[in-house]
């Protein structure tokens, strides 16, 4: 299954495989989400969190070896028979259509589990049952989040029954097939993880579009995860209010390092900071004027104009990638 996800990652431009490794199991550094950006794969980031290293080394010498792709040494490049693969690949496993990075999802699905087991058996009076869930941390919060609906439970039921309601029925069975309650063990054999995530994805979607009619299962999810820190937060904060880069690392006492993350991640995540506030129009329009010609590489455009910095030229190729990519849908 992991070649058939790592194959829907690549492309007949080269890409780095170590990069896309990144992207997939969920490093957010601004060099690995810059990637994603430029390879259009950021809405795969943390797909398979548990992913080892080895495993694309492995995938990447598979593709090579069978002469899907080529391999200059850094970056790899499907061939037009790894295109056809790549095809196939996506009939055989499917990508996650409901899945975004910031979903919460893997998180929500573990509370869930619990919750419902929890619902079920003090609805029928039952204090004494195994948890289906020993992590401690979901535990303490379903513990939490029932002691706040334990007067409730008719109206969780009924949240949770108009959630499914909204679900394709083939989703909503084989979730409610997962389900342990007081009675009722659920199927022995639940779907593939991808799958899984897809189908929980799907209510997570479900729930963030009906908060204020579904409060119970909304407050189950917790939300969102923020894309950026309040330190990010505040670094934009000070970068946008005209703050030279030298200063906002003085104010935060951190590394000027530091807050070029801070600030490349913030807009790769949430959304993009405008160029005008490093570079001048003059340089600004350089690098317009070389991306339409198309440039597109950091150390191409870095020579259009004198005096361009890392920062200037960063920020500028993720305004532009960032407009292309909303334009494609």
């Amino acid at each position: 299954m992991f070649d058939d996800i790592f194959i829907q990652m690549l492309a007949e431009t080269p890409r780095r495989p170590l990069s896309v490794w990144g992207i997939i199991s969920g490093r957010k550094t601004a060099s690995v989400l810059f990637a994603g950006l430029e390879y259009g794969i950021l809405q795969w980031q943390g797909l398979t969190p548990q992913c080892p290293r080895s495993a694309i080394l492995s995938a990447t010498a598979k593709l090579v070896q069978a002469g899907y792709a080529t391999d200059d040494g850094t970056a790899i490049a499907l061939t037009q028979s790894g295109l056809a693969e790549k095809r196939r690949a996506a009939v055989r496993t499917p990508l996650p259509v409901h899945y975004a990075p910031d979903n919460n999802v893997r998180v929500f699905g573990n509370r869930l589990f619990l919750a419902v087991q929890a619902v079920s058996e003090a609805m029928a009076g039952n204090a004494q049952y195994v948890p289906v869930s020993a992590d401690w941390q979901v535990q303490r919060y379903v513990r939490s989040w029932y002691k706040h609906w334990a007067t409730r439970l008719q109206d969780v039921a009924s949240e949770l029954t108009a959630a499914f309601a909204r679900l394709p029925e083939q989703t909503a069975d084989n979730l409610a097939g997962q389900f342990v309650g007081h009675g009722y063990n659920g199927r022995v054999q639940a779907s593939d993880w991808l799958t899984n995530l897809d189908e929980l994805s799907a209510l997570v979607q479900v729930v963030w579009q009906n908060v204020k009619t579904m409060p119970a299962l909304a407050a189950l999810w917790g939300g969102p995860t923020p894309q950026a820190g309040p330190k990010a937060e505040y670094c934009v904060q000070l970068f946008e209010s005209g703050q030279s880069l030298e200063t906002i690392a003085q104010e935060l006492g951190r590394k000027q390092s530091t807050v070029n993350e801070y600030l490349l991640t913030y807009a790769i995540l949430v959304r993009p900071l405008a160029p005008e506030l490093l570079a001048s129009a003059g340089q600004i329009a350089a690098l317009t004027a070389s991306w339409a010609a198309g440039v597109r590489s950091y150390q191409e455009l870095l020579q259009c104009s004198p005096e361009l910095t890392f920062m200037q030229v960063r920020l500028f190729q993720i305004a532009q990638l960032r407009r292309e990519a909303s334009k494609r849908g």
